[in-house]
This record gives structure tokens, C-alpha cells and sequence, in this order.
């Protein structure tokens, strides 16, 4: 959503605070602690949004929800219709997400793809029956994916790609490689993840039909197996207000923000990674926070001394709410005690 952001400097006599690109103003207060003492700094997005926090209360948001608390939505860049609100993309953006939504092409399942709804892998990694009905996954009896387990996953109901996942575990892998390398002649290297071909995966999100009209919150993780545990964890299957999607990294492109965006129902997003992709979430989380009334990290701890890092696919369900019991603010997590010192 996009701000005016030049009628809301001359109107409030924004000025400069800091070296952050905040602004400040006597004239501007908190709607929530009511301070009127230049505590409250706001900060323009690339993407045309922008968003607030205060310095004495901590309350921060996007500058869209700050305009709507202050009773000033003529500030808002929109346009209403008979059905509801059209929100006006940034036109950069635009051009890409009508790309990324008209071009959808159906891949096709690996030969003599069967689905399956029961293997050993699965069921020691927490999967029950309910989770073989919920998440299709089969094998292939043949060929050079025989020992993989196969997820095919859509994206506005056609099939776009699959991951194929190896039952071997990470020490035959380690094997296999280092073998690969003394006699590549004699030994194929296996990987552990063998996708669908040709398929461009940062277009898409593991999980996002999952999303409906009433969902108003999405949490993303890094990966097929941390979406499961958090679904399994939070009990996610039996919510429509709340789904769990996944890229496949750490990054967050623009064709998977846009895809997002085009679920009006969406208000809140969360991103849950782990404490190795710090610098990933500060980066991505800016740009969804010019999309979504709010964003939040679920912040995993940062192992010390001869602790293992954690990602979301190693938690219980008790240290799982924990860390949402905790969440951060998009720009709590962004600055911590930054802000606080350029705007005081």
C-alpha cells in the first residue's frame, strides 16, 4: 500500500532524525501512549509504504496502520470499489507479479510416480496417518529416484513442481560424495534433494493453497520439513486462519511476496528461520512489512559455546510456543536499540 508520503511531511513538518532515514515531529503523536514529545519516528519504504515505531511506548507498525489509528486514510494511496479496496501496486511491481501469476505451467510427475500413505522415513519423523491424507507424497519403483520420497506441491491449483527427497541419511551422502570424487566413473553422485527440472522454485511457495479467504496470518519457513513440524507443532491443519508455507532457502524473491499479496485476506506475516539466516530475515522482512498491516519474526536462539543451532524442524511442540509466545516486531528485530538511540 502506498503512502503520500510528501503530503504527510508538509502536513506534520516532518524533519530528519537521525541517520536511519526516520523523521520525527512535535506535531505528530502516538495513537497508542498519546506522547507528543517527537518520540514517535516514522520512515518511508522503497515500495512505497513506510513504517512507525515509538521510542517511549515500543509500539510499531506499518505506516498504513499508523494513518488508519490516526484517522488519516485521505493519506492513503487507494481507490475503493463497489467490492471492496483495490490496493495500487508500485508499478515496478506490478509488471512482475502479473508475470509471475499468469505464467503458470503444469509440470509433470516422474514416471511410474505412485502416492504412498505410509513409509518408515516419515513416520520417524512424526508423520501419522492424518499427515499421509494431508501432504501427498509418493515414490518412483524405478529409475534413479527409486529411493526418494516425492512431494508434489501446487500453486492456484496446477501442479508446478515436485521435490524429491533421499531416504539414505546425511552420513551415506557424506559417503557417497567422497566416493563420487575418487572414481566419478564408477560411483553416481545421489544427491539428497533431486527436484523437478526446468522448474523455477523461487516463483513459488510450498504450501500456499493452503491459504483461503479466511486466513489472515502466514508464517514462512525455509524448507518442506521446518513447514511440517510448524504445522504439526501449532496444530496448523486444523486452522483456516493461520497456514504455514515454505520457501526453498533462505530467500524470499519478489514473485513469492507478490503471490502472497494477492491474498486479500492476509494481514499478518511471520517469518520462523533460524538463527544462521539473521542477515536473510532483516532483509526481507523490510519489504513484507510494506505489504502487510504487520510482520513478525519468530527469533530462534543463536547457539552458544558448543550448542547445535536449532531450525524450526527440531522443535517440540513446547519450545515451538514458546517462540511464538515471543515474537518480534518487523522493526523491533530490525533496529533493537538503534532506533532508540537516534531518535531519543
Amino acid at each position: 500500500m502506498q503512502i503520500n508520503w510528501n503530503r504527510f511531511v508538509e502536513e506534520y513538518n516532518l524533519r530528519p532524525a537521525g541517520s536511519k532515514g526516520f523523521y520525527t515531529s512535535s506535531s505528530l503523536g502516538c495513537p497508542e501512549c498519546g506522547s507528543f514529545q517527537s518520540k514517535l519516528g516514522v520512515r518511508p519504504g522503497e515500495m512505497g509504504g513506510g513504517g512507525y515505531n515509538c521510542v517511549k511506548c515500543g509500539a510499531s507498525g506499518s505506516l498504513a496502520r499508523l494513518l488508519k489509528l490516526m484517522d488519516r486514510k485521505d493519506l492513503l494511496m487507494f481507490e475503493k470499489q463497489s467490492v471492496g479496496v483495490e490496493i495500487r501496486l508500485p508499478k515496478g511491481l506490478m509488471s512482475v507479479g502479473d508475470e509471475a501469476v499468469n505464467d503458470i505451467r503444469s509440470v509433470e510427475l516422474p514416471p511410474f510416480y505412485k502416492r504412498i500413505f505410509s513409509h518408515e522415513y516419515l513416520q520417524g519423523r512424526g508423520w501419522v496417518e492424518e499427515s499421509f491424507q494431508h501432504y501427498e507424497v509418493g515414490m518412483v519403483r524405478i529409475g534413479h529416484l527409486k529411493n526418494y520420497l516425492v512431494f508434489p506441491f501446487t500453486h492456484e491449483g496446477v501442479r508446478v513442481g515436485w521435490l524429491a527427497r533421499s531416504t539414505y541419511s546425511k552420513d551415506w551422502h557424506k559417503k557417497n560424495l567422497l566416493q563420487h570424487k575418487m572414481d566419478k566413473s564408477k560411483v553416481r553422485l545421489q544427491l539428497r534433494w533431486d527436484n523437478a527440472p526446468g522448474v523455477d522454485f523461487g516463483r513459488y511457495l510450498y504450501g500456499y493453497d493452503e491459504i483461503t479467504n479466511l486466513t489472515h496470518t502466514v508464517i514462512i519457513v525455509e524448507g518442506l520439513f521446518d513447514k511440517i513440524r510448524t504445522d504439526q507443532n501449532l496444530d496448523l491443519q486444523s486452522s483456516s486462519e493461520i497456514k504455514c508455507v515454505c520457501t526453498f532457502g533462505s530467500r524470499v524473491t519478489r514473485d513469492q511476496m507478490l503471490s502472497l499479496f494477492k491474498k486479500k485476506s492476509l494481514r499478518h506475516c511471520i517469518l520462523f528461520y533460524d538463527g544462521g539466516t539473521i542477515l536473510e530475515m532483516k532483509k526481507y522482512s523490510l519489504p513484507l512489512f510494506e505489504m502487510f498491516d504487520k510482520v513478525s519474526v519468530a527469533e530462534l536462539p543463536i547457539p552458544k559455546g558448543d550448542e547445535v543451532q536449532l531450525d524450526p524442524g527440531d522443535l517440540s511442540p513446547e519450545k515451538c510456543w514458546e517462540i511464538f509466545d515471543n515474537l518480534k516486531g518487523c522493526w523491533e528485530y530490525q533496529s533493537e536499540r538503534l532506533v532508540a538511540k537516534n531518535l531519543l
